[in-house]
């Protein structure tokens, strides 16, 4: 959320109340550490077990940019992009 207004940090583009019914692409819950990674962690100040669906690894962004993310987070999809967009220069 930047000023208020939500954005897909794979796509950098606005989330508006219509993307949510989009077909083409639409919005999704997105995972910051991938799920395929299988990594649990132990909350020591709520004494569980936390896994990828965990709150602070979830964020919504859209589906063209969750597939392209594949297993990266965010920091190293976006150096993935950078680096692909100046093969291409």
């Amino acid at each position: 959320i930047i000023d208020g207004v939500l954005i897909c940090p794979l796509m950098k583009k606005v989330i508006t109340l219509r993307e949510f019914k989009n077909e083409e692409n639409p919005i999704q819950l997105c995972h910051e550490e991938s799920v395929a990674h299988r990594r649990i962690y132990y909350d020591s100040k709520i004494n569980c077990i936390s896994t990828a669906a965990r709150p602070n690894n979830l964020f919504l962004g859209f589906k063209l940019g969750n597939m392209q993310q594949q297993n990266m987070t965010i920091n190293e999809y976006h150096n993935y992009i950078i680096q692909l967009a100046d093969k291409f220069r």
